[in-house]
């Protein structure tokens, strides 16, 4: 008993950094989706209060379901998700500065003396990468800024 405490004191001791990239433990799917998006809100400078995030969960779940009212079910959803959001956080390693492609992509157009043409085909290859695939975690902003406007230069002609 006395190695396992002093074993959980010396990994705690050691910050966030020992907990990023670590699976979520054993964690219901749709709290966890909740969370990520309550924190991914946060992280873009878009906020959302928590009752929205649950409220819309909530009604995705269960879509035939009376709205949610402020009850004990609404209060305890609402812990959970403020809990949760602390294991997410150290899952991140508290690291939640996102660096999109989009910040590149017109000054390196701007540069090559691109056309608005390839500026606009080029800023929608990137919104799809970061949307629709997980690009966005395999290579930097950099990277897909450059692969963009390279495809958009290949559809275009330019």
């Amino acid at each position: 008993s006395s190695s396992s405490s002093s074993s959980s004191s010396s990994s705690s001791s050691h910050g966030a950094e020992d907990d990023k990239g670590k699976e979520a433990p054993n964690m219901d799917p749709y709290l966890m989706a909740q969370t990520c998006i309550f924190v991914a809100s946060k992280s873009e400078e878009h906020s959302r209060r928590v009752r929205d995030v649950i409220n819309t969960a909530y009604r995705v779940r269960y879509p035939d379901y009376a709205p949610l009212p402020v009850s004990k079910l609404y209060w305890k959803l609402k812990e959970a998700v403020l809990r949760e959001e602390q294991t997410v956080l150290r899952m991140l390693g508290f690291d939640l500065d996102v660096v999109h492609p989009h910040h590149y992509l017109l000054h390196i157009i701007r540069d090559l003396d691109g056309s608005e043409e390839l500026a606009l085909v080029a800023w929608s290859l990137c919104n799809d990468s970061c949307a629709a695939t997980t690009v966005s975690l395999q290579y930097s902003a950099e990277c897909i800024a450059c692969a963009a406007i390279y495809l958009a230069a290949e559809l275009i002609s330019f």
